[in-house]
């Protein structure tokens, strides 16, 4: 009786995704400063994020007002524009570490 109870528990709750960047376990320098870069850019993109809801609800709520309207808008046009750069660093960071390149001092 005790098995299927944990077992119904288990069932009951949903499950969260985690984003995490994937780490091949090793410690050397290259690995942890592009570990460290993905995590902030994911943190980042949850900002972007949170503010294109921020100002969709803005939006929602303006009831008209012009003012209100613009700040919406603006606040949901940066926050994308915010998403377009993240989404490029992102790519640059895919791109530097796939190819080998080295830092040139």
């Amino acid at each position: 009786m005790k098995e299927k109870t944990k077992n119904l528990l288990q069932k009951a709750f949903i499950t969260i995704p985690v984003i995490r960047p994937k780490t091949s376990g090793s410690a050397d320098p290259e690995t942890i400063v592009k570990n460290i870069i993905d995590y902030a850019l994911i943190f980042i993109g949850a900002v972007a994020l949170v503010f294109v809801i921020y100002g969709g609800v803005l939006y929602v709520t303006s009831g008209g007002d012009a003012e209100k309207t613009t700040k919406a808008r603006n606040t949901i046009l940066y926050a994308i524009l915010g998403i377009i750069v993240i989404v490029a660093a992102y790519l640059i960071v895919q791109w530097a570490a796939g190819s080998g390149a080295e830092t040139v001092l």
